[in-house]
């Protein structure tokens, strides 16, 4: 164990290890919950063990955090100064002093979301990756994750695809989203006409067997997403198409121009056969 001022309370939950003879942790490193350090490969024929280690002063969750608080310090800050203003202003203006007031703030944390997470790309699309989960790309994704926001307060009217363009989504004209979730935004095209139900999720990433990976997700015009409905990376859906309730396309899947779609994995159906919807219980 190396000589540390705070490892956190939860060092060595769901810690995982072969031996702790070949674990070498280097001083101020801050290990959280669920970590697994592999000192050992097996094969159907032999294993091998060799020493893992992790280095000193490992800074960049400390420095993802402190970016983190400081935004939010500001944001709350703002959004109580608003407050406070619509409180002075309530005696002379009454009740709309206190819709304006409302309404100011919830536009400012709205776009104060838009410009962290525009800012944290640099303004720039993100590109597609493949990379260990040890790679400064990775580490530099997962500050993104922690500074990129979701606009449903939006959800089932027009002004979720305007809030989607801003976020960096190209969208098409006539969109109606009732609920979806897209974690890599500047990696999804939304085409025109689609409908995105209720509990949508667009995720463009994954992690594999140590290994992040992104793609494009494009979805063509007219396409309808069931609700529930699960998109991976690297998918492109063809103009028309129709996912049921609660289905998985798995990643690099290209579903044809007016399919239907069902199923975990989802797999294409006749049109005379009708979709099925699974409800969870």
């Amino acid at each position: 164990m190396p000589r540390s001022g705070q490892t956190g309370s939860n060092f060595g939950a769901s810690h995982t290890h072969v031996t702790p003879y070949l674990r070498v942790i280097g001083e101020d490193t801050l290990l959280s919950d669920g970590v697994a350090l592999t000192t050992a490969s097996f094969s159907s024929t032999s294993f091998t063990t060799g020493e893992t280690s992790i280095g000193s002063h490992n800074r960049h969750n400390i420095a993802t955090r402190a970016i983190y608080l400081f935004l939010n310090w500001v944001r709350l800050y703002i959004t109580f100064l608003l407050g406070f203003t619509t409180v002075d202003l309530y005696q002379p203006y009454g009740i709309w002093a206190l819709a304006t007031g409302t309404v100011v703030a919830a536009v400012f944390n709205f776009f104060w979301s838009v410009v962290i997470e525009r800012t944290a790309t640099g303004f720039r699309r993100l590109q597609p990756q493949f990379c260990s989960i040890y790679e400064p790309y990775f580490w530099w994704h997962e500050r993104f994750w922690k500074l990129s926001t979701q606009p449903a307060v939006f959800n089932g009217t027009p002004f979720k695809a305007i809030a989607w363009r801003l976020l960096g989504v190209p969208v098409g004209r006539r969109l109606f989203d009732d609920g979806a979730s897209m974690s890599e935004k500047t990696l999804v095209r939304l085409g025109d006409d689609c409908t995105l139900n209720a509990g949508v999720t667009i995720q463009a990433h994954s992690m594999e067997d140590g290994v992040f990976k992104s793609d494009h997700v494009a979805v063509g015009s007219g396409v309808t997403l069931g609700a529930g409905s699960f998109i991976h990376y690297g998918i492109t859906i063809g103009d028309g198409a129709v996912l049921a309730p609660d289905s998985f396309v798995m990643k690099g899947t290209e579903v044809p121009a007016r399919a239907r779609w069902q199923g975990n994995p989802a797999r294409e159906v006749s049109v005379a056969e009708p979709l099925q919807v699974r409800m969870r219980i």
